[in-house]
């Protein structure tokens, strides 16, 4: 996940918020339906802000949906001025309708706001929210083709306010949280967080969740990670005891749970409003990335009937520079080729290995290219190496260059010490046909 400026300037958002510069266009859905207190209040609270909404959402509740899509028709059913249920439709497909009804008057909402949810989406119920899935379906452009910021917010009642026994109370609570979402939306608009006035970053949308508090319980605005664990509670399925072809659902208290530092659900827990930046990307960091891809390199997803080789230079993760071999072998195939960036080379095929005799019962099994890592400028590249089409092995690897294609008439030296042991020198120089320092001396 991306880090933003963003949190640090939230802190004081209660404290200076930016005058706001003209209305929005908000599209506005939640995934415990259309009329209840969650959508309505933030639906009031966001146009008496002036802002121009329009609601599409489920005519009832959709929880636990996530980004979740129907193929179906949608028929809608008008419920007031801009505002819309769907029956029997999830949150996507409620934004989708939404930007096709938007389209048709050739515009494009400035903002989502999915919520806001009655019960807390924190930690590990934020992937199966429907609510955050809005969110997600709004940014991830899989819904009407373009990303689309996005805030989904979410919140748990004080637990001695009861819906049914204490309206007023219970939809006071979410006018509180209609209020914080309308402050939070007009700091950003008078300050936008993305490139050419954009209120996110492209592709990004904060899942925000409000403590089951007061206004002056709060104990202030927290910037998180996503957490792992749901605080009390897990979600399990037990067999009934009456038909055991049916289960049932549990939630099981699960007692003390460790979580990663910054989790939104330890400052949920401590009275803290949480914001988590988020994306539609579900690809993991770049050093797990790295190391899966590592531990997979020799795996081509064939059995032993298909050519037995091996992709051995460069290795993943390593640093490259100059000219270099791009290098393995295998035991039989018409053709070898390295694909670098999506680009294909012919690599030449035949060199003797010795050392491969005993696996493929001769030793003309070497493949090599030569290739000037220059070319590929700084930063991160893909090599692949293939045999008859079928993958042998990959690496990422990182190129660091001098900023030429090809250094010409420089020269230098330098010394190394303490290399290879304590104690020992050794003294490198400039050769300019490999494009790289060689060892010339050992002391």
């Amino acid at each position: 996940m991306r880090k933003m400026l963003m949190p640090f300037m939230l802190i004081v958002a209660l404290v200076a918020i930016p005058d706001r510069a003209e209305s929005l266009s908000i599209l506005l859905t939640n995934d415990d339906g259309i009329t209840t207190p969650g959508l309505q209040t933030v639906k009031d609270a966001l146009r008496a802000a002036g802002h121009d909404v329009l609601v599409v959402a489920p005519a009832g509740a959709q929880s636990g949906s996530s980004a979740a899509v129907t193929l179906a028709p949608i028929v809608l059913t008008e419920v007031g001025p801009d505002e819309y249920s769907a029956a029997d439709t999830e949150l996507a497909c409620c934004i989708g309708v939404g930007l096709a009804l938007l389209a048709e008057k050739d515009m494009v909402p400035d903002l989502v706001v999915s919520g806001t949810n009655d019960g807390a989406n924190i930690g590990s119920a934020t992937p199966v929210s429907g609510t955050v899935g809005g969110a997600i379906a709004a940014i991830s452009s899989i819904v009407g083709g373009s990303s689309i910021p996005a805030i989904a917010i979410s919140t748990d009642p004080p637990a001695d306010v009861d819906e049914d026994e204490n309206p007023m109370e219970f939809e006071a609570h979410f006018a509180n949280v209609a209020d914080f979402l309308v402050e939070l939306v007009t700091f950003i608009e008078g300050a936008p967080l993305g490139e050419g006035g954009a209120l996110l970053p492209l592709g990004t949308a904060l899942t925000v969740n409000y403590p089951p508090l007061a206004p002056d319980e709060i104990a202030g605005i927290s910037s998180n990670v996503q957490g792992r664990t749901y605080p009390g509670l897990t979600l399990d399925y037990v067999r009934n005891a009456d038909d055991p072809n049916t289960f049932d659902p549990a939630f099981p208290d699960p007692g003390p749970q460790e979580d990663v530092p910054g989790a939104d659900a330890t400052a949920f827990s401590a009275g803290y409003i949480t914001i988590v930046p988020i994306e539609a990307d579900y690809t993991v960091d770049r050093k797990t990335r790295l190391s899966i891809e590592a531990g997979l390199s020799g795996f081509t997803g064939r059995d032993d009937s298909g050519p037995m080789g091996e992709f051995e230079s460069p290795m993943p993760n390593s640093f490259q520079s100059g000219l270099g071999v791009i290098s393995g072998w295998v035991c039989a195939a018409d053709t070898v080729e390295i694909e670098i960036n999506g680009t294909t080379h012919m690599a030449a095929y035949g060199t003797d290995r010795a050392d491969t005799e005993e696996r493929c019962g001769d030793r003309d099994n070497g493949f090599g290219l030569l290739f000037n890592w220059n070319l590929l400028g700084n930063g991160e590249h893909t090599v692949v190496a293939r045999a008859d089409g079928m993958e042998l092995g990959r690496a990422t690897v990182q190129v660091t260059t001098l900023g030429q294609e090809f250094v010409m008439d420089a020269a230098g030296m330098c010394t190394v010490e303490d290399f290879p042991t304590m104690g020992e020198n050794v003294m490198l120089t400039w050769q300019e046909p490999s494009q790289s320092f060689v060892i010339t001396g050992r002391e």
